[in-house]
């Protein structure tokens, strides 16, 4: 069967399913994982330190640009849940809802989670955004992790 008889939403399901072999598939999953490896790559080196300011802020605009792309491929999941064999007899917010909840969306949701918090403006306590002068060391001379998000009124 060929793609030009399906909808956008039956070809990009197609797209994204693991088990196509496609040459589209193919290309989606290793771009898919090079955008990972940058973020990745980007969160391990905002640790550090004594980064310059404008490297820091570099490292903290990548990191974004990846949660958004993770949130729109997340979006992009979530609309071709419906597209699913398993999903056949169920409505489309059911195959969605069902999809949501299980753990390809739960982690998929975990990965858009800073795209989430920086678009409502929180801050997360630690990480500099919350208070710019204060030292990152406690008197262990470890750095604290604390996670708490902030809402903007805190």
């Amino acid at each position: 069967m060929t793609d030009q008889g399906l909808s956008l939403r039956a070809r990009l399901y197609a797209i994204l399913r693991l088990s196509d072999v496609s040459a589209g598939a193919r290309q989606w999953r290793k771009f898919d994982l090079t955008v990972l490896a940058i973020g990745l790559l980007t969160v391990a080196l905002s640790t550090v330190d004594d980064l310059p300011p404008l490297t820091h802020r570099i490292l903290i605009a990548v990191t974004l640009l990846v949660s958004v792309f993770f949130l729109l491929e997340y979006l992009v999941r979530l609309w071709v849940a419906p597209e699913a064999l398993s999903e056949a007899g169920r409505s489309p917010t059911g195959a969605r809802l069902r999809w949501a909840l299980s753990i390809k969306g739960l982690i998929g949701l975990l990965a858009v989670m800073p795209a989430v918090v920086i678009a409502t403006g929180a801050t997360v306590a630690g990480t500099g955004t919350d208070a710019p002068n204060r030292s990152r060391r406690g008197t262990s001379g470890r750095a604290r992790n604390s996670y708490r998000c902030r809402s903007p009124a805190d």
